[in-house]
């Protein structure tokens, strides 16, 4: 039967201090690449010696370098998304963004205060009486009427700003009349249930808070008050 054949590879002082005397040996049950005919003698010093314990197979190494760089596109291709949106040379159109950033700086505090209001009236859960409970809401109410009252006279913008801050101070207007109406009917009846307006295919409690957040104006949400 014929030897195996064999290959030295690590020709360099480097490698044979490293590794000493590198040999790939054809074995039947895992064929190592015999490439030391196609491969410079940098390259034969290049390899690693997790292959040259494995067996060294250009193709395998070629195919591992692919997974890798295709791996590296996707996440890349994933992440540009979020750069972009957040990044000075995004469509401020998207989500309805504000082309300036004026209107929020302004309204932020307002909203502030008002939810801070809020915040200081009796818990529900501590009102004995229906009646209590609609006074209560009617409070609320009317610190919410203040605050949308006092955004609407700062609108400013481009144009485009303008046109989607009415629209969205017009949502507010007909969320307050929703809890206006609630207001009366819970009242008089415990098990009254509060009913909220859509505007398209959108409730206005999600859309005013989408809008509002959007544009870093968080504390310019609709109110958690009303279960």
């Amino acid at each position: 039967m014929r030897a195996p054949p064999s290959v030295t590879l690590g020709a360099t002082a480097d490698s044979r201090r490293c590794w000493g005397t590198l040999s790939l040996v054809t074995d039947p049950r895992n064929p190592l690449v015999d490439a030391s005919a196609d491969l410079s003698s940098a390259e034969i010093d290049a390899i690693s010696p997790y292959d040259l314990k494995k067996g060294y197979d250009p193709e395998r190494r070629n195919t591992s370098k692919v997974i890798k760089i295709l791996a590296g596109v996707v996440i890349f291709v994933s992440f540009l998304p979020w750069a972009w949106r957040f990044s000075p040379f995004a469509d401020r159109t998207a989500d309805g963004l504000l082309d300036q950033t004026e209107f929020a700086t302004i309204a932020e505090p307002i909203c502030e205060a008002a939810m801070t209001e809020l915040e200081a009236l009796p818990n529900a859960i501590d009102l004995e009486t229906t009646a209590e409970r609609g006074i209560q809401v009617g409070q609320a109410n009317a610190i919410l009427e203040t605050m949308v009252d006092d955004l609407e006279r700062e609108i400013v913008g481009s144009e485009r700003d303008v046109e989607n801050l009415e629209e969205w101070i017009a949502d507010w207007r007909v969320y307050l009349e929703n809890r206006a109406d609630y207001a009366g009917r819970i009242a008089v009846d415990e098990n009254a249930v509060f009913y909220v307006t859509a505007n398209g295919q959108e409730r206005l409690d999600r859309r005013i808070p989408r809008f509002a957040e959007a544009n870093s104006m968080r504390s310019c949400v609709t109110p958690d008050d009303i279960a």
